[in-house]
């Protein structure tokens, strides 16, 4: 079970990723796509991530491309990141501060697309689920903790 109000490590929540991933931008609209972490222009995407395009099919090291406006990198493309989330195929909708998802089912989300997967899977959008016991090096995931 996880604590949110526990001052540690843990796995972040979808919508923390989300928000993360666009660069601290709040929201998608038409004047701030942002569409990849960092750019919203497909022909930028290899600037900024590793992908099935140029990634030679494998892992790289974090950092070899370039950060998004939050300085975080590879938040797109080099292995999926797991959220704290449970996968549902209907996600909130209106005005809600940081939702977590529901946790009863079986599957979890992961997002940001993988070293072998191509653009569409690299949107900051994109959500897919995986049972939480699978394991390969195309999977990952990193930390936040809760401010106080």
């Amino acid at each position: 079970t996880c604590n949110f109000s526990a001052n540690g490590y843990r796995l972040p929540t979808e919508a923390e990723w989300e928000f993360a991933a666009r660069g601290g931008a709040s929201g998608c609209s038409a004047s701030n796509p942002t569409d990849y972490a960092g750019t919203d222009d497909d022909a930028s995407l290899g600037s900024y991530a590793w992908y099935s395009a140029n990634s030679g099919g494998t892992t790289h090291e974090v950092g070899k491309k370039l950060p998004n406006s939050l300085g975080l990198y590879d938040m797109c493309g080099n292995v999926l990141e797991w959220c704290w989330d449970g996968y549902s195929n209907t996600i909130a909708t209106g005005t809600v501060t940081n939702p977590t998802g529901d946790l009863s089912g079986a599957d979890r989300v992961y997002r940001g697309g993988g070293y072998f997967d191509g653009d569409l899977n690299c949107l900051v959008t994109c959500r897919l689920d995986f049972r939480p016991g699978l394991r390969g090096e195309y999977l990952g995931f990193r930390v936040v903790r809760t401010a106080d």
